[in-house]
């Protein structure tokens, strides 16, 4: 018998060994892995990807707290536009700076929360 096959045997209705859609012989799974010999590999294992955790912690709280400043950057500004807008005596650089200031929001929101998406998406995260 070919090695990596195992001995299980389908039989079909008629008695036989092997069918249309069963094969006379299963291939075997691959062997299973055997743990590394020594207790020393296993703790550079689990030092490693500590530092891999550790690693990968540290750029997402990096990715957070500048996402946290990219909004808060936009959200003031569009404020301080939309403030401009109600303390304005002329009607028209009032509404100038009144769709300055949602432009520069919602725009500063959205791009802020898509690169911090792509970020997230090239660090693994999804």
């Amino acid at each position: 018998m070919p090695s990596g096959y195992s001995l299980a045997v389908c039989w079909n209705a008629a008695g036989r060994a092997g069918s249309d859609h069963f094969p006379a012989r299963v291939p075997m799974a691959s062997p299973p892995r055997t743990p590394p010999s020594s207790p020393r590999s296993y703790a550079e294992r689990i030092a490693e990807h500590a530092r891999a955790h550790r690693e990968a912690q540290r750029d997402a709280r990096r990715d957070f707290y500048r996402l946290v400043l990219d909004l808060m950057i936009s959200v003031a500004g569009g404020m301080l536009l939309l403030g401009l807008a109600v303390h304005s005596t002329d009607p028209e650089t009032g509404k100038a700076y009144w769709w300055a200031g949602h432009a520069l929001w919602v725009a500063g929101l959205t791009f802020s929360l898509m690169r911090a998406y792509r970020r997230a998406e090239r660090r693994g995260e999804w």
